[in-house]
């Protein structure tokens, strides 16, 4: 169980630079710079692969990142325009990353 909620906690920290990489973001006043952010995502994506590997099978966890990936970014594309004074979208989205590893369990991760 702490190592699928550590895998996703990476996974959206790297999913959230990735969008941080991004022109049209609107968390920060300037955005991070592209090629750190998306080597960040790969690099995070991996690790999260590596750790979600030790206990489900590989197939599984590619279509359970790819589904993440649409998650979080489709989330952050329709949430923070809409909300652009709220800037704790970081806290959110872990609040969100645990409660999908703690209530989906081995069905969800």
């Amino acid at each position: 169980m702490a190592l699928n909620i550590s895998a996703l906690l990476v996974y959206w920290l790297g999913s959230l630079v990735a969008y941080l990489g991004s022109e049209r973001q609107k968390i920060l006043v300037m955005p991070l710079n592209k090629t750190r952010a998306w080597t960040t995502f790969v690099a995070t994506q991996i690790i999260a692969f590596v750790m979600l590997t030790q206990t489900h099978h590989w197939l599984q966890v590619t279509i359970l990142l790819l589904v993440l990936t649409m998650l979080i970014w489709i989330t952050l594309a329709l949430v923070v325009p809409y909300f652009p004074k709220n800037r704790n979208i970081f806290f959110m989205g872990t609040i969100t990353a645990v409660l999908i590893a703690i209530i989906g369990g081995a069905y969800v991760v």
